[in-house]
């Protein structure tokens, strides 16, 4: 969804509106899709029709006015849609020299522009896949030999176009954590024996608790049968 202020504002000639989304297309031919405008605080109205551009991912169309304006499409067009969700794993930076104690953020991100961002965190892990369901139940766990895990896990339904979890990783002893490379383990298990499950090794080493962070959505809800995205 995408909104134009000053709502209602008018161009003498058409205007070029770029809606990018976090789909592609899973067909073997572009998808055909509504571009519609908001009229009033519950209706809306086809402004016109429009394929997805199979390269940029985005939908193209013009306009010669401001409004709000959203992506619709069938049911059945929407099946030939794949969501590409980002994966996200990040540790802030620590100044002093020994570190026994890190929190570890994980994000499920609907934007792959969202690896990019995760200031003022230092990006340890990422990694892309595709969501055919949106809102799912999850279960997240960040482990590691030798370390305690507060919490242990985190069972939760994805909400959002972002949504995070923290856990505390503890090394025994006051074991440091900038000392060589430490190896955990991210399991994301989805609720759906469509979706599989995510298993990984992250390898984190000094840097990632010592850079200086980076200085640098699209929700799908029904109406009327039809889906916005």
């Amino acid at each position: 969804m995408l909104k134009c202020e000053p709502e209602g504002f008018k161009f003498r000639k058409p205007i070029e509106i770029t809606l990018p989304t976090c789909y592609r297309n899973v067909e073997a031919s572009p998808v055909s899709v509504k571009i519609c405008h908001k009229t009033n605080d519950s209706d809306w109205e086809v402004l016109t029709q429009c394929l997805m551009d199979q390269t940029t991912r985005s939908f193209t169309f013009q306009t010669d006015h401001f409004s709000i304006y959203d992506v619709i499409c069938t049911v059945g067009k929407f099946i030939g849609l794949m969501k590409e969700t980002a994966i996200i794993l990040a540790v802030p930076s620590y100044e002093q020299e020994i570190v026994s104690e890190i929190v570890a953020h994980v994000f499920i991100c609907d934007n792959i522009k969202s690896t990019k961002d995760v200031t003022p965190l230092n990006l340890v892990f990422d990694k892309i896949i595709s969501l055919r369901n949106q809102r799912q139940d999850v279960q997240i766990k960040v482990s590691a030999e030798n370390t305690i895990a507060n919490p242990k896990e985190h069972i939760a339904t994805l909400e959002g176009s972002r949504d995070s979890w923290q856990f505390c990783l503890t090394r025994p002893e006051n074991e440091n954590w900038k000392h060589g490379i430490k190896e955990f383990k991210l399991k994301i298990s989805f609720n759906n024996s469509n979706q599989p499950d995510i298993v990984k090794s992250v390898f984190l080493e000094k840097r990632h608790l010592t850079q200086p962070a980076p200085s640098h959505v699209t929700n799908i809800n029904t109406e009327g049968g039809a889906l916005h995205f």
